[in-house]
């Protein structure tokens, strides 16, 4: 039977022609399915879009893919032909047996998924052999040979036995003849070899023994019709199986055709070149010049496989049927009415289509055949991925505005990489003003279902480190949230609770030795989880209650409250028993049925979809069937058995791998993989990405691959891909966007695109007498450029309109058109917030904090805003060492515990044992996870036990005795009552008390400071006196606070008289209330140093010496630097520097706020020592 060739290089041309070719030969059977052939699920959904449309009705079709397609037909054919084969599917391979009946035998080896594990026990079977010694040393597959069977296939064993798979089946569908019979000049591996041969022997239906019989087969015409449409890079050997199947079925051949004329003489350059070297004469020197100088570019350059496609088809011989030129979709130029103004794409096209030669570059700009230049081909180079992704939003909102009947699902965006433009094109496009709606095809199951991710993710958890940060990962996965009932919030307080329990890395003390680490408990998964169950059932019992558990070690149950936080601790506990459980079940290597029955299990604990995504599921388990078949197994061969770490290697690599086509045709702009046999038309194609060095793409092969050598007709996959940009110019109707990174992204050179792509502007800038760099759209490095908006840059240029606001504004202010507006707080007209509300009462910690941060105290209280929200990251390593904030909480709570034991044993605490404390101390801190491992643990808890004792003997060398707390309640003016407790009140007879504070600290800071002072004030107000002061002043005792010569330890301050400690605290109280109400330039360090540095200068207004200024700026360089890293200070004076702030000489500027806070507490401490005189020890 003939084979009838339709041919254009218009789609729907083919299209039309196809519709018409099946309501010719539809088959009498109505429950006959039709099939069609195509490259891709996208040619699929667009056909049947397109045949509903001409028909009326698209049912019964079938679109298989070409290689199961041909084998299907070939093995149809070589069956007997009967009642049960006339009815069948016979484009299905597996339809029919060798002997032609239902094959319901087990998968031959040549099949995929079951070639990998057959190659593998071929290569265990070969290990001892001469032949297979490089393989056996690169798989490490050592001594003793006789043992390989038993052992368990490695991930690199598999990955090897993958790729050895891959190059076996090209080579018996590719290479067909050559696999029965390599030709001389082959130098295949000896090893692979070996392995072909025995394929081909266990496989009687393998593609080469299928194409041999299909050769000697003689006429045996069927009454079946099958139709390949739109497979214009076909290889050799799937070209003749086509031809082969012609003889005996009817087969239409849809071809995507570049060109209309002959142009089988147009040579790639490659060829030319070759016979230019080969050239003798100036005179054969010079054709071979003027024909690389006249011959269309395009075609030569990029038509290798449509130009070895219909050289094949002069070969086998074919009837042609030419398309009518008044078909829908029919190129403009065919018909008798062509218009005159064609657009630039279309022009090029027509110059593809005729195969014209290159006009001069020499042409003046008014030749009348010079093409007018126009928008319908832009070229856009811009600094990096982003701004391509932001250059071809603007071009596409321009297109979109300019053309109301151009649609989303009209534009399609190709790209060579798909992983790194797919999420920044879909970013991008979101944006508001306006978002455009985008779906990304050929993404891999991982992106795509929830179910696979949560699958991959528990593998990698029992392979790799767990680590607290990856299960906080985990549990925020849908697929897992679904399954146990979680919602955002209670994803972030399981975050919590895994903090708080202590989870910091490993499963358990055996899998830390795993790892090489020393077999502990602490901080462990299991550590976490006997935690979090004793805080469920008990209550903490005190700071130093510690639970041993059956081996001895301490546990410290984590604070499980409220009911909320019962149901969030057994979820978390539930979720990582079953992940334990998971990894202790994954341990053992296990064949492929055992694996699929754990990954089965391990979905149904863990993963769960809502209503109507239960096919989520389905997908996942149909892959898992598909990856981990049943294999055969020889005679005498035990079945292979895998690692974990192999499965997770397997299942990364085919869940991550692009599912090619999938859903590329929706009512968004659609995202895609740039790859063959994709030409369905849109109005508007984009190509991103296609820079230097990435497009066209190379192929990367093994040195022992027989395909590193190409045979003719074989295309690697430069050729490809420059088939793929002919093919895409073809595709695109009113517009052909290419992008790519035109600047050197160090020094912001221009760099060239692609060899192809500028090929091609060379091509368009010699039909439109233009300089190529005149065609070329170089964006500035930032969208809100003026330069984008320059009303004398081309055509095109940025359409984003708020950046083209932002553009505006920045340049009117640059020119002084305008000025920059405040915005924040700074805009508003008033100087403050106006008041707030009333507080009754205040605590002294309270004041003394709002007035150290009282830019917080603003955010935080009246406006409701918190910055900084702090450090959210988990830890992942146990503590090695402890910063400051953690030292200082652990030397907090040992002193705290230092005092209950005090307490309860009354007497010197210089004469308790250090041992029980440091020990209680050392367990429950262990106990809690907060210390490092072992010794580390032990000296820095001793260490701080040590401290906490020597500062409380050393607070004892002083006069007088302790008395009871203290409750203080001092009324303010305004109606505020000021209250605190002072825990340590020190009486001798009846002279005035000293307040005292004892310090785990080295010295009093300046929060220290603030909250004594502010005590001491509201003492000296409100406590009863006989006629003299109350109280004498206060008293901070640190690790580092000696006493002057014989005076006693620590910081003394001394308290003012009734009246003035009253004023003082008044002033204190108004400026809190005045925080709340408006930004003030107080500062926690800064200005305390600043008081300090000025204390011998006069008070405000009165101004400081130019040589004090600079003395203080040095003084306090070091506390601004610290004070500005806090998020509120660097919100409000993050451009300001030392000098700016202290520039302002204004009531509320920084030094007159710090003279107003800091100054008296200064005298006080300055008159300290009168008070510590006064104490003295006798």
């Amino acid at each position: 039977m003939p084979l009838t060739v339709y041919r254009s290089n218009r789609a729907e041309v083919l299209a039309s022609q196809l519709a018409d070719a099946l309501s010719a030969t539809w088959p009498e059977d109505p429950f006959e399915a039709v099939p069609i052939v195509v490259g891709s699920r996208g040619m699929e959904r667009w056909l049947r879009h397109v045949l509903a449309t001409r028909l009326g009705v698209a049912a019964r079709l079938d679109f298989p893919f070409p290689r199961p397609a041909l084998l299907g037909a070939a093995r149809f054919l070589l069956a007997p032909s009967d009642a049960a084969t006339a009815r069948a599917a016979f484009w299905t391979p597996g339809a029919f047996s060798e002997r032609g009946s239902q094959d319901g035998g087990k998968a031959a080896p040549a099949a995929r998924p079951a070639l990998t594990p057959w190659v593998l026990g071929r290569l265990r079977h070969h290990a001892g052999e001469g032949a297979f010694e490089a393989v056996r040393d690169y798989l490490g597959l050592g001594a003793p040979v006789a043992a390989l069977p038993e052992q368990a296939v490695s991930p690199r064993e598999w990955a090897f036995g993958g790729e050895v798979s891959s190059v076996l089946e090209r080579l018996l569908h590719e290479r067909p003849k050559d696999a029965v019979a390599p030709p001389p000049d082959a130098d295949p591996a000896p090893w692979l070899s070996v392995l072909l041969s025995e394929l081909l022997a266990a496989d009687p239906a393998a593609p080469p023994h299928l194409q041999a019989r299909l050769d000697a087969l003689s006429g045996r015409p069927r009454s079946r019709t099958l139709f390949v449409f739109g497979l214009s890079t076909l290889g050799p050997s799937d070209r003749d199986r086509i031809a082969l199947i012609a003889r005996h079925l009817d087969v239409h051949f849809f071809i995507l055709a570049p060109s209309s004329s002959w142009w089988q003489d147009i040579r790639t350059r490659r060829e030319a070149r070759r016979d230019r070297g080969r050239a003798r004469t100036p005179g054969e020197l010079a054709d071979v010049d003027d024909e690389l100088a006249s011959q269309n570019a395009l075609l030569a350059l990029n038509g290798l496989p449509s130009r070895e496609m219909q050289a094949w088809l002069e070969e086998v011989g074919y009837e042609s049927v030419e398309p009518d030129p008044t078909l829908d979709g029919a190129p403009p130029w065919h018909r008798l009415d062509a218009p005159t103004d064609l657009p630039l794409l279309t022009r090029l096209q027509q110059f593809i289509d005729d195969a014209a030669p290159m006009p001069s570059r020499r042409r003046p700009a008014d030749d009348p055949d010079v093409w007018p230049r126009d928008a319908s081909i832009r070229f856009h180079a811009a600094h990096g991925a982003l701004r391509e992704c932001e250059a071809l939003r603007d071009d596409l909102l321009a297109r979109l505005a300019g053309d109301p009947s151009l649609e989303l699902r009209d534009i399609l965006v190709m790209t060579p990489d798909i992983a790194t433009y797919a999420p920044l094109l879909a970013s991008v496009f979101a944006r508001r003003g306006p978002v455009l709606p985008t779906h990304v095809a050929d993404l891999g199951l991982r992106a795509t279902s929830p179910v696979a991710e949560a699958l991959l993710h528990a593998l990698v958890l029992m392979d790799e480190r767990v680590t607290a940060t990856r299960l906080a990962d985990f549990l925020s996965l849908a697929a897992v949230r679904e399954r146990f009932g979680l919602n955002a919030e209670d994803t972030v307080a399981l975050r919590e609770l895994i903090a708080e329990s202590g989870i910091r890395w490993g499963w358990d003390a055996e899998d830390r030795r795993a790892h090489d680490q020393p077999a502990l408990n602490q901080n462990t998964v299991h550590f976490g989880l006997e935690r979090l169950a004793l805080g469920v059932l008990m209550p903490d019992g005190g700071p130093l209650d510690v639970v041993e558990d059956v081996h001895g070690r301490g546990i410290v149950p984590t604070p499980v409250e409220s009911r909320d936080q019962v149901a969030r601790a057994g979820k978390l506990m539930a979720i990582l028993t079953q992940l334990d459980r998971l990894r202790e079940a994954t341990q053992t290597p296990a064949t492929f049925a055992e694996w699929r029955e754990r990954l089965n299990h391990a979905l149904a604990t863990l993963t769960a979809m809502p209503t109507g995504g239960a096919w989520r599921r389905a997908e996942v388990d149909e892959r898992l069937a598909m990856l981990l078949p049943d294999v055969p197994v020889a005679d005498g061969e035990p079945p292979l058995r895998l690692e974990r770490r192999t499965v997770t290697s397997l299942l990364t690599g085919a869940f991550d791998e692009a599912q090619r086509g999938d859903r590329p045709i929706t009512g968004a702009i659609t995202i895609c993989a740039l790859e063959p046999m994709r030409s369905v038309p849109f109005r508007v194609i984009a190509l991103v990405g296609m820079n230097d060095g990435l497009f066209p793409r190379t192929s990367k092969l093994r040195s022992w691959d027989p395909f590193v050598r190409p045979r003719p007709g074989e295309h690697d996959r430069r050729v490809v891909d420059r088939h793929l940009l002919l093919e895409a110019i073809l595709s695109a109707r009113d517009g052909l966007i290419v992008t790519w990174t035109g600047f050197e992204p160090k020094q912001g050179r221009h760099q060239p695109a692609s060899v192809a792509i500028e090929e091609l502007i060379g091509t368009v800038a010699a039909l439109t007498a233009t300089a190529p760099d005149d065609l070329v759209t170089r964006h500035p490095l930032q969208p809100w450029s003026a330069v984008a908006f320059d009303p004398g840059a081309p055509a095109g240029a940025s359409f984003d309109q708020a950046m083209a606001t932002a553009a505006r504004t920045m340049s009117d202010i640059a020119s002084g058109r305008a000025v920059a507006a405040p915005c924040g707080l700074e805009a508003s007209t008033h100087d403050d917030l106006g008041p707030a509300p009333a507080v009754a009462s205040l605590d002294l910690t309270e004041l003394a904090s709002g007035l150290l941060r009282p830019l917080r105290l603003l955010l935080r209280d009246r406006l409701e805003l918190r910055l900084g929200g702090g450090d959210t990251a988990l830890s992942d390593r146990e503590p090695v060492t402890l910063d400051s904030l953690e030292t200082w909480g652990i030397r907090d709570r040992i002193g705290r515990a230092l005092d209950a034991l005090t307490a309860a044993s009354p007497g010197d605490a210089g004469d308790l044992p250090d041992d029980p404390l440091a020990t209680l101390a050392l367990a429950r801190l262990a106990g809690e996870g907060l210390l490092p491992l072992e010794a580390g643990g032990r000296r820095i808890v001793a260490q701080i036990t040590s401290d906490a004792r020597t500062v409380r003997r050393d607070a004892e060398d002083i006069a007088g005795v302790l008395d009871a707390p203290l409750r203080l309640r001092a009324a303010c003016d305004g109606g505020l009552i000021l209250v605190g407790d002072v825990q340590r009140v020190r009486r001798l007879g009846d002279e005035p008390l000293l307040l005292e504070w004892v310090l785990d600290k080295k010295a009093p800071g300046t929060r220290d400071l603030l909250v004594a002072w502010v005590a001491c004030l509201a003492a000296q107000a409100s406590l009863p006196s006989s006629g003299g002061p109350a109280v004498a002043g206060a008293r901070l005792v640190g690790l580092d606070t000696p006493g002057k010569a014989d005076l006693p330890t620590g910081v003394f301050l001394a308290a003012p008289p009734r009246e003035a400690a009253q004023a003082t605290l008044d002033g204190l109280v108004a400026l809190w209330e005045l925080a709340r109400r408006r930004p003030l330039a107080l500062f926690s360090k800064t200005s305390h140093a600043l008081a300090v540095a000025l204390s011998a200068e006069p008070p405000p207004p009165e101004v400081p010496s130019a040589s004090a200024l600079r003395k203080a700026l040095r003084a306090c360089q070091k506390s601004w630097d610290l004070d500005i890293g806090a998020p509120e200070t660097a919100a409000f004076w993050g451009e300001a520097s030392l000098a700016d702030v202290l520039s302002d000489a204004g009531p509320f500027g920084a030094r007159a706020l710090a003279y107003r806070v800091w100054r008296p507490l200064v005298e006080a401490a300055s008159a300290g020592s009168d008070v510590a005189a006064a104490w003295r020890s006798p």
